[in-house]
């Protein structure tokens, strides 16, 4: 005897359409330089944003993605581009998902 299949809810397109894959590696060396610019900045992605921005202005104009407005892709115009700033208690950087470690008094 079989167990029948669990039934899963209706198939829905992604929000954005296709990603097509750059199979003319078009956009390949653009994509490499980002990916070293990350490990470089050990994935603190603000710091690689204008590599991002090439690489999807890359794909747009190769016709790889729809054109699509900078600011629906969380890019502002280059002139009213906000800076990020970090927040560095003791020196040190503090980024999402890092805990805290705070140095404790030894009791008496």
């Amino acid at each position: 005897m079989s167990t029948p299949a669990p039934r899963q809810g209706p198939v829905r397109p992604p929000e954005k359409g296709a990603f097509p894959l750059d199979h003319l590696k078009e956009c390949t060396d653009i994509a490499v330089e980002y990916q070293k610019c990350l490990r470089e900045q050990k994935s603190v992605s603000f710091r690689c944003r204008e590599l991002a921005r090439k690489y999807l202005d890359c794909r747009m104009k190769s016709g790889l993605m729809a054109e699509t407005e900078w600011d629906e892709l969380g890019f502002r115009d280059k002139d009213s581009d906000v800076k990020v700033k970090e927040f560095s208690p003791g020196g040190k950087a503090m980024y999402a998902g890092m805990k805290l470690q705070h140095e404790r008094e030894p009791k008496d």
